[in-house]
């Protein structure tokens, strides 16, 4: 057993600016010269080195205190340099993005100011439906006699309402190729919002069409989905069976009313036609098509399909294809 004797000492030096920067090091940094005898804590705005040494090395703390001092001088002249380095990259790096996202909103406002139908409903319109928080109402209604606790289920009519208007929507785009063909997935996504908003504009509480997760489209009603959509380019017969099973994957017991967006920048809009017609009723939850009510729905690009219920075989759910053709002429 070896006995020693041994001196505690904290060296508390005050800091200015960012202490969390402390934890970090630049791409160069120098150990104290003390490591054996000393750990280092941070406390409020100061640093604290804690020596430990032996009491026969006393007459070498304050070399020892010089040496540890400087190294940490120099670790954060490192760091300091390093971070405006970074920093004077950043305006460079935000600066384009800001730039597109002006762009993106300016074409956004020009495509509204053109749109020739009507973005909200008019307030002379009388309403069928009764539920406060929407301002087109929906009748929401039990989807199971038996049911304990009322499910919402969106009736067809207001299902078709909302078809509707994404179909005057769409045919905006076909209107104005220009504008839309180069958009992706999720901007077309954010036009359909813009439009279906101005129907169902939600209170305060924004109860209202929004993204959820992946999901496209969606309409709730006091936390309960009661329409979903997907929007896609079309790629392919495969890939149009790939968003089937990622549509049917959003899906809950209590989902029933669905529909799929298609646009093509082929000219061939006939020969994808008969490929969406395929896909669909071959697909392993295809039950039987169905014919919609509204007369405005009923054309060659729009198809209705009665599937069974992914998570209940017991249960269906309507699943209706759109098919949009946005090229230049």
């Amino acid at each position: 057993m070896v006995d020693k004797k041994y001196m505690k000492y904290t060296l508390r030096i005050p800091v200015e600016g960012d202490m969390s920067l402390l934890y970090y090091h630049g791409s160069s940094s120098q150990s104290p010269s003390s490591i054996n005898y000393m750990s280092v804590t941070l406390q409020g705005q100061e640093i604290h080195f804690n020596y430990q040494i032996p009491a026969n090395q006393l007459e070498n703390i304050e070399g020892l205190f010089t040496v540890d001092i400087s190294g940490y001088e120099f670790n954060t002249k490192i760091l300091k340099s390093e971070i405006e380095t970074y920093n004077k990259t950043l305006h460079g790096f935000i600066s384009p993005l800001l730039d597109e996202r002006e762009k993106e909103v300016s074409r956004n406002k020009s495509m509204i100011s053109s749109i020739k139908i009507p973005i909200k409903r008019r307030t002379d319109v009388s309403h069928t439906y009764d539920i406060p928080e929407i301002r087109r109402k929906i009748d929401i209604k039990n989807i199971s006699p038996k049911a304990t606790v009322a499910e919402p289920t969106l009736p067809v009519v207001e299902y078709e309402y909302i078809l509707k208007v994404m179909k005057s929507m769409a045919f905006a785009m076909e209107r104005s190729p220009t504008t839309f063909m180069s958009l992706n997935e999720p901007q077309i996504r954010d036009f359909f919002l813009i439009s279906l908003n101005g129907h169902y504009e939600g209170n305060a509480t924004g109860e209202t069409f929004n993204g959820a997760g992946k999901t496209d489209i969606l309409i709730r009603y006091k936390d309960q989905n009661a329409f979903i959509a997907e929007c896609l380019m079309w790629k392919g017969a495969e890939y149009l069976s790939e968003k089937i099973t990622q549509l049917f994957g959003y899906i809950t017991w209590r989902d029933t009313k669905t529909a799929i967006n298609i646009f093509s920048t082929n000219k061939d809009l006939s020969g994808i036609l008969d490929k969406i017609k395929e896909v669909m009723e071959s697909h392993p939850n295809f039950k039987s098509k169905i014919k919609l009510q509204s007369v405005e729905l009923q054309t060659e690009t729009i198809f209705c399909y009665e599937f069974l219920h992914p998570t209940d075989k017991g249960k269906s759910i309507l699943l209706t294809v759109m098919a949009f053709q946005i090229f230049k002429v």
